[in-house]
């Protein structure tokens, strides 16, 4: 019993923990709008119609979400050969992705791509990830080599360094990402990503302006949408019923255990009825007499917290080590498990011995 208490809240507490993460941007009031080919060639004219809306305060169109990737691809690294080309998710983008998801730059001189540079077509982001696993001393002055039908051909400078952040779920480390504008010409229409202002009104207003505007776009085709930080809890449901298996099985366990530990009392407070009755007489009180039918137990219990704590810590550790990120060791959680397993028995015990206690002497010592 204790082993699952200790692994109910080692889940629960990892649970907690992927749910509530700074994922390195903000994740709230994003609506994702997905299935966007009905729109054809009229993906920014319908953004800049959805952004007209005061509930609507920025939107962006990209190949791919943060919360969930697009791609990856080798790219050349300028002035290095071949075989230490770079393996990067990519992300396309316009320029209003970084103000829509609102995450950082990592250094001061780094910037995001615009559409005012003519140059930031063939310019490039990359994130911290691929600084450090690529060694690149100095980012700025760094350019990659975009693959095509013909070889690498095509150079990206870089431009800017982004802050590392989860674009993916958390059971992976955060990889090398590299982020280029988005040609408008493309059909590859990708999502348009919405942030809302915050209160119900302002949901219910946006999507309200979202629906009519899509039906004046696209002839009533269904629409399709979500909410990110919805869509990036779903990515956790296996280890939410994980916990909630575990849960079930850590009462049914607790029940099984209390009902052990009530036959056992019962059982040793009947073999030491007239042991009780003497001690009775001779002024002991029933607090007296619950502590020492207690003793036996609570010495059991601490014997188990003993051989259960290894057993739970290195099984716990070992289901832990599947994510790159996770609550690690937290001996408050072992101590909780300990404490709550002796608040059990001893609630148990005493329940169970409280009427061998109150009872009458004169009774016991004529027990046999």
């Amino acid at each position: 019993s204790i082993i699952i208490i200790a692994g109910t809240l080692v889940i629960y507490w990892q649970f907690r923990y992927m749910t509530n993460k700074d994922l390195g941007f903000d994740k709230e009031q994003l609506v994702v709008l997905e299935r966007l080919h009905p729109l054809d060639k009229q993906i920014q004219t319908f953004k800049a119609e959805l952004t007209s809306h005061s509930s609507i305060l920025t939107a962006t169109n990209s190949t791919a979400y943060l919360g969930a990737t697009n791609n990856n691809s080798t790219y050349g690294i300028k002035g290095r050969p071949l075989e230490e080309a770079a393996m990067l998710y990519v992300y396309y983008t316009d320029e209003d992705f970084m103000e829509t998801f609102k995450f950082t730059l990592a250094t001061p001189d780094s910037r995001f791509l615009s559409r005012d540079f003519p140059g930031d077509s063939s310019a490039c982001l990359i994130n911290e990830a691929t600084v450090r696993k690529y060694a690149l001393e100095d980012p700025l002055n760094t350019i990659f080599i975009e693959p095509s039908d013909q070889g690498f051909d095509k150079e990206l400078r870089v431009i800017g360094v982004v802050s590392d952040h989860h674009f993916s779920s958390l059971k992976d480390e955060i990889g090398a990402q590299i982020i280029m504008l988005k040609p408008q010409s493309w059909d590859w229409h990708g999502y348009i990503t919405l942030r809302i202002a915050g209160g119900r009104e302002n949901i219910e207003a946006a999507l309200a302006h979202v629906d009519k505007t899509w039906k004046a776009f696209t002839n009533d085709e269904p629409l399709q949408y979500f909410f990110l930080d919805e869509q990036l809890e779903n990515y956790y449901a296996e280890e939410k019923r994980t916990g909630t298996i575990t849960l079930i099985f850590s009462i049914l366990a607790i029940f099984i255990a209390s009902l052990g530990l009530f036959g056992l009392t019962l059982y040793n407070s009947q073999k030491r009825i007239r042991e009780i009755g003497l001690r009775k007489v001779l002024g002991a009180t029933e607090g007296n007499v619950i502590a020492v039918i207690s003793k036996s137990v609570g010495y059991a219990v601490g014997i188990s917290i003993l051989i259960a704590m290894p057993v739970a810590y290195f099984m716990m550790q070992d289901w832990l080590r599947d994510f790159p990120y996770n609550v690690g060791f937290q001996p408050v959680l072992f101590l909780m498990a300990a404490v709550l397993a002796i608040v059990i028995a001893m609630v148990t015990v005493i329940i169970t011995s409280l009427k061998a206690a109150r009872i009458n002497p004169a009774m016991a010592l004529h027990y046999e």
